[in-house]
């Protein structure tokens, strides 16, 4: 009689059990199919539709690299069309999820390289001593960038474009660079800029 009870038991949650094991493999294979929805809409210029599938995408699988690095990239796109409170909220979400994403997979020059544009487009809407305190992070994560994929233009687009926004500095702005940074990096120059600039048209 116990045996019987057992078995029926056993019986019961077999399907239950077989369910609990599948669930992690279908989040997987519906967090790809959000992620292929979301790049197809990002193809087509279709930014919100974009953002909401990879949102979902996200949602399934929190640590998913890819779809985090796809959501700060169009989160940080959403931002430039944006303006007030939207667009902070925008560029901070973007940041978030850049900074998730680099945590995904820290060795990855794609993470570090969206979290620099992230912060870029944010430093951009602030005043000059914010400006200045991202733009260490910028170019910290930049360069990780660059270390790991030499090839990165865009990479080498947005090191050239630190260059210049901290070599054309006014006099109080570097004033402010000397309390927040202790001065304008001396890496700072139009010479790099042309030179990063260079590198960034050679491997568009």
């Amino acid at each position: 009689m116990r045996r019987s009870c057992g078995l029926r038991w056993l019986g019961a949650c077999l399907p239950l059990l077989a369910l609990a094991l599948a669930a992690p493999h279908a989040h997987a294979a519906g967090g790809q199919a959000e992620i292929e929805a979301g790049v197809a809409a990002y193809a087509a210029g279709s930014l919100d539709s974009a953002r909401t599938a990879f949102g979902r995408a996200v949602r399934l699988e929190p640590h998913n690299f890819t779809a985090l690095r796809w959501l700060a990239r169009v989160e940080s796109d959403l931002g430039e069309d944006a303006r007030g409170e939207d667009q902070r909220e925008l560029f901070a979400h973007a940041v978030e999820h850049a900074r998730s994403a680099v945590q995904a997979a820290p060795d990855s020059a794609r993470g570090h390289l969206e979290l620099a544009v992230a912060l870029g487009r944010q430093a951009l809407r602030e005043g000059p001593r914010t400006k200045l305190a991202l733009s260490r992070e910028i170019k910290s994560e930049v360069d990780r960038a660059l270390a790991l994929d030499a090839g990165l233009g865009i990479a080498w687009h947005v090191l050239a474009m630190c260059n210049v926004k901290l070599s054309s500095l006014n006099g109080f702005e570097r004033m402010a660079a000397n309390a927040v940074l202790g001065g304008v990096p001396r890496v700072a120059s139009y010479e790099n800029a042309e030179q990063a600039f260079e590198k960034a048209v050679f491997f568009f």
